[in-house]
């Protein structure tokens, strides 16, 4: 039996771990499945998923809830673990402004 969490849902699919906290900086780890892939990799809604799943997670606030998301994706994301890196970048009485980048193979992608 495999200990790996199921990757059938969206929640599953973009689920974080975070994995060291540093002042306003969050290290979290992700897997990208397999079989979310479209063509050469992992674009869109799996990958900027986790990373709003991140960032969300790094405010550590639940009421403080996502209002809007710009992204770009860099380059096709292949199945596997990668590395979030967010930043909270200002966090005042009634908005946060957070970076998020995920990185694979050392190439922010």
């Amino acid at each position: 039996m495999s200990s790996a969490p199921p990757t059938d849902t969206f929640e599953n699919a973009t689920a974080v771990v975070e994995r060291a906290r540093e002042r306003a900086s969050v290290r979290f780890s992700a897997t990208v499945p397999d079989g979310w892939q479209q063509g050469a990799g992992a674009f869109g809604g799996v990958v900027l998923g986790a990373l709003a799943r991140a960032m969300d997670a790094a405010q550590g606030d639940a009421s403080r809830r996502l209002r809007a998301l710009q992204g770009e994706v860099l380059a096709p994301v292949q199945p596997g673990e990668v590395d979030v890196m967010v930043e909270l970048l200002r966090v005042g009485k009634g908005m946060s402004f957070v970076d998020a980048r995920m990185r694979a193979g050392g190439e922010v992608v």
